[in-house]
């Protein structure tokens, strides 16, 4: 991967408003849908952002005089010295579509993530990547004559933000929360394109997306980000030979781009924590160095890099994600789900090493397949 050391250029920056944390947000409803996110000041200080997602997520919350304070996110800062792939750390850590940006001590605009992905295709970031080294799996599929109940009930089971829709077996649309919020009544009125259908009623195939962008596993990263951008969407479906295995999302690309940083420095990223789990942050980070000395053992299969990423909900419920960029061989992906957090993680370990381990034995038995070839040739 080429680096990016180079600062975030001043072109990147756009313009955005700014309210104070007790305005009411259905005042900033209207600059939100235009600039993509506004910034949220306390005595003329940063105090943080909120963006479209917010409003959909706390559509329920917003009455005519809710403060915009309420929905602020505090996320991460941008300046002349942040490095572009610094600043792709930055979007992947925090989750944002958006990051403030200051200059001498006082925020000017904001960055969006889209400049970000058009800085991967400029500077050839992945070029060497695939599709399917990168995308999440596994990918969830629901009939488009459920209910939306239904839907959201197999969305908070598996903590997925994302459903495949199939008509007779066929990819026909994606649901996402936001799909199911935005077209159910729980959002402000004066957010765009509500269809207000009644959910307990409503069929998937009612409110998915049918216009669906989808991309084939072979297929370059670099592709995946043009359509990304070109099309103005967050997320595509990964199909082999037509049928869904997968989604890439901007998360994936920004992941893949801080896995093989060199401006980081350093080979085990760790997201996700929250208030709870952050006190277990060294014991994490042992648990994967520990997974990572072993697959080193492997002969030609050293570890490049580590993503981990940790989620908590329902108060007991762990979720994990652990990707391994090898220096050869692509990419290993896992996850696993528990109520222990030590447990969840030995599983989630080892889940990974089995699955190098038989790249390594796949390794292993072509280089002994080339060995006879060329043994019997010489015959």
């Amino acid at each position: 991967m080429k680096v990016a050391f180079e600062p975030v250029p001043g072109e990147f920056v756009s313009e955005t408003d700014f309210f104070d944390y007790k305005e009411p947000i259905t005042g900033a409803l209207a600059k939100i849908k235009k600039h993509g996110a506004v910034v949220v000041t306390k005595n003329k200080e940063y105090y943080g952002m909120v963006d479209n997602r917010a409003v959909v997520r706390h559509g329920t919350r917003i009455g005519k005089d809710t403060a915009i304070g309420g929905f602020a996110v505090r996320v991460p800062l941008l300046d002349s010295d942040t490095s572009i792939e610094r600043a792709i750390h930055q979007f992947y850590t925090s989750s944002a579509t958006s990051l403030p940006y200051h200059e001498n001590m006082k925020i000017t605009g904001i960055v969006n993530r889209r400049q970000m992905l058009k800085a991967i295709l400029s500077l050839h970031l992945l070029s060497s990547y695939k599709t399917k080294d990168i995308m999440s799996t596994p990918v969830v599929a629901i009939d488009s004559d459920a209910t939306v109940p239904n839907a959201q009930s197999i969305m908070r089971r598996g903590n997925l933000k994302h459903l495949v829709v199939l008509s007779n077996g066929k990819l026909s649309g994606v649901l996402t929360s936001k799909h199911i919020l935005e077209n159910t009544g729980a959002t402000p009125s004066r957010l765009p394109e509500r269809r207000n259908v009644e959910k307990q009623t409503a069929k998937v195939g009612d409110i998915a997306e049918q216009n669906v962008h989808s991309i084939e596993q072979g297929d370059s990263v670099e592709n995946a980000i043009r359509s990304l951008v070109e099309k103005k969407i967050s997320s595509l479906v990964v199909t082999r030979s037509g049928r869904p295995v997968g989604i890439v999302t901007v998360r994936d690309i920004f992941e893949a781009v801080s896995a093989g940083s060199s401006d980081l420095g350093e080979d085990i990223i760790i997201s996700g924590l929250d208030d709870y789990t952050r006190e277990f942050r060294e014991d994490i980070r042992a648990e994967l160095e520990r997974l990572e000395n072993r697959i080193n053992r492997f002969h030609k299969l050293g570890v490049e890099s580590m993503t981990f990423n940790i989620k908590r909900h329902r108060a007991k419920n762990y979720e994990m994600k652990l990707r391994v960029w090898l220096t050869r061989r692509g990419v290993v992906s896992s996850s696993a789900a528990g109520f222990s957090l030590e447990g969840t993680m030995r599983n989630l370990t080892d889940n990974v090493y089995n699955s190098i381990k038989e790249k390594k034995e796949v390794v292993y038995a072509h280089q002994k397949r080339d060995a006879s070839e060329e043994a019997y040739g010489e015959q």
